[in-house]
């Protein structure tokens, strides 16, 4: 199965064995630790991203998706070497946000100016003559909070610029795997929509890379071990907030209503969306994966010492019984030829069920054996 990976996307298509493609697969691949699994790992990227994309019609519509090859390229994106180049990308930067605690990048105005209210009762020691239930339009035409709400809005700019910069210089440290990932996805939607521009799927594969793999170690920095201290509520909003502006930048959107507020920033957005699009160009230049790891299909032929695999009895159950399932999907040119080799789930079920009926009774006789000889 890990040599041919054609079969495990196709595999992946019945929602029924998402488990499977979940928790299963990377355990099929070794987890991606050498070069050999990571080069048959990658090649099942590439062949799901085909069969995601023939059931699909529009780029908006893959946007909007949630294909099983992303799953599977979140849990590979949480490797080892992974996850040291996002600490290595984002330590420096989100320990500067987090360590300065005067930071605050609201940007509701209502929120700003009953932030101040507080503020000013709490150093006065008397209610604010303010009003405090008032509408949004009314607060930002308030001196203290519209001063307040502009300058929420630069720092929010300086820092997205800082990171976007940070980001765009760490390229050549990006490991291998995403970076095949994105171009592999640009060539098969360039494929599949040849009349959109290209610059419209680059946003897509921008975003990917963005939104996939480098976000969620913004929003929840201590998951990825990027730093190991606590995050306050403040900070964990300060960073949600360059996450949201880094995103659309990614897929060069402007804010709509929904961000009313963040709005006066989309000439920003625009501008720098025009950069990340030749950096997303940049990432999806690299060599074909035989070329990286100097490894091909044939390479299992000339091994002496066969791969081998360590999968749990659950896991050899559940992957079993998908692929009974769905034999006839899986390989319908030489469907008998699979059967023979696997036979049926309930055959197997049996076969493991009796061998650890002998494991049991072989560890009974050996703690009577060794009671017998300490008597």
């Amino acid at each position: 199965l890990s040599q041919r990976p054609s079969t495990d996307a196709n595999s992946g298509e019945d929602i029924s064995i998402s488990k499977l493609i979940e928790t299963i697969v990377l355990t099929l691949f070794g987890f991606a630790q050498n070069a050999r699994e990571e080069y048959l790992l990658l090649k099942l990227f590439c062949a799901a991203i085909q069969i995601e994309l023939s059931s699909i019609s529009t780029l908006q519509e893959f946007l909007r998706g949630n294909p099983i090859f992303i799953k599977l390229a979140v849990h590979y994106n949480r490797g080892a070497k992974e996850r040291k180049y996002l600490r290595d990308l984002l330590q420096p930067l989100i320990r500067k946000v987090i360590d300065d605690t005067e930071l605050d990048l609201e940007s509701d105005p209502l929120v700003i100016y009953r932030t101040l209210i507080r503020e000013e009762e709490s150093r006065t020691g008397e209610k604010s003559r303010r009003a405090y239930d008032i509408t949004r339009e009314d607060a930002l035409n308030d001196m203290e909070t519209r001063t307040t709400f502009i300058r929420h809005l630069r720092q929010l700019r300086v820092l997205a610029d800082e990171f976007i910069a940070a980001i765009q210089q760490s390229l050549n440290q990006m490991p291998y795997g995403m970076r095949y990932i994105a171009r592999e996805l640009r060539r098969a939607l360039t494929a599949k929509f040849p009349d959109e521009p290209e610059a419209q799927v680059m946003k897509v594969v921008g975003h990917l890379v963005y939104y996939r793999y480098i976000n969620p170690a913004i929003v929840a920095p201590e998951s990825f071990d990027v730093i190991e201290t606590t995050i306050s509520p403040l900070q964990r909003k300060n960073l949600a907030e360059i996450a949201k502006m880094l995103n659309q930048v990614s897929v060069g959107k402007h804010f709509s209503e929904d961000n009313m507020f963040l709005q006066p920033l989309n000439n920003y957005v625009g501008y720098t969306s025009a950069k990340f699009l030749s950096y997303s160009f940049a990432v999806t230049d690299v060599v074909d994966p035989e070329v990286h790891f100097q490894v091909d299909e044939f390479t299992d032929l000339a091994t002496l010492n066969k791969p081998s695999i360590l999968m749990s009895i659950g896991e050899i159950q559940t992957m079993h019984q998908a692929i009974e399932a769905n034999i006839d999907y899986i390989a319908p040119p030489i469907p008998d030829q699979i059967k023979q080799r696997f036979g049926s789930y309930d055959a197997v079920m049996g076969i493991i069920e009796r061998r650890r009926k002998r494991e049991d009774r072989s560890n009974d006789a050996m703690q009577i054996d060794n009671a017998n000889t300490g008597d």
